[in-house]
């Protein structure tokens, strides 16, 4: 009816009941009150959005529809990669919430009176200027890497470190060619160089107070309003705030959790090598 307000909770197999949100109201009320989205979350607090659709009739909602993306429920027992359609790249469902990204810098020298430098690559050298670890998946650069949807960066790039010796101050090894033997001593004979550059990043539905901990300032600061909301709904916080109110909340929630022993930025434990 015209003068009728409805809310509505959405419960699934599997999913916890969702809260309640305004789906009907009187036509007197304000546009854009009916919610357009509802969340549900599983018992891994795995996010699924639903959006909402309105038919309306003489004014008043008629009729609704739930709509969810779609997903696979892998019963192989075997690893699964799911990739958009159109994407480049793929990720797996099964990740550990913390994953170590690792990138190749890839370098040539013609000959032993020329610099290093991607320039001095040739077309043959099929990792390009920046690739995986393997040397197997070429990367355009360390800014483009992709992030699967539902992860956060926990920092900036940093140059890996290798044991006493194995690497240069800047990190570089190098060798006679790409499949030789890597050594941080450069010889007449060396014709490429690499170094190798990693990253984490945390699964956001498997964020706790002590990963928020090992994230840092600079990685605080650039999430988006969405993604700080997230963040306090992750971790049990109100999510209603104005966009500095979250931001600060989110990082003295940070200082808290290095103070109780939270991991530091420069920590890799918990990371797997993607």
């Amino acid at each position: 009816a015209p003068a009728t307000a409805v809310s509505l909770s959405v419960s699934i197999e599997g999913y916890r009941p969702s809260e309640r949100v305004l789906v009907a109201a009187p036509h007197t009320a304000l546009e854009g009150v009916l919610c357009e989205e509802v969340p549900v979350y599983d018992g891994r607090r795995s996010r699924l959005p639903l959006s909402i659709g309105y038919e309306r009739l003489h004014g008043c909602v008629h009729a609704l529809s739930l709509v969810a993306p779609c997903w696979v429920s892998n019963c192989t027992g075997l690893p699964l990669l799911l990739r958009e359609h159109g994407a480049r790249e793929a990720y797996c469902g099964d990740e550990p919430a913390v994953v170590c990204e690792t990138v190749s810098e890839n370098q040539r020298r013609r000959t032993a009176f020329n610099s290093f430098s991607a320039d001095g690559l040739f077309p043959t050298d099929f990792a390009g200027a920046f690739s995986d670890e393997r040397l197997s998946r070429r990367h355009s650069g360390l800014a483009d890497l992709w992030l699967p949807t539902g992860w956060l960066w926990m920092e900036d790039w940093r140059l890996k470190g290798g044991k006493t010796g194995s690497v240069t101050e800047q990190g570089w090894e190098y060798a006679k060619g790409w499949s030789g033997a890597w050594s941080p001593q450069c010889t007449p004979k060396t014709g490429v160089r690499r170094r190798l550059w990693t990253r984490r990043r945390v699964r956001l539905s498997g964020l706790t107070r002590h990963l928020l901990g090992g994230m840092s300032e600079n990685a605080v600061r650039r999430l988006s309003v969405a993604e700080l909301q997230q963040v306090m709904q992750t971790l049990g916080e109100p999510a209603q705030r104005g966009a500095d109110e979250l931001r600060q909340y989110c990082m003295e929630l940070r200082a808290r959790a290095q103070e109780r022993g939270g991991a530091e930025p420069d920590e890799a434990a918990g990371a797997a090598a993607a």
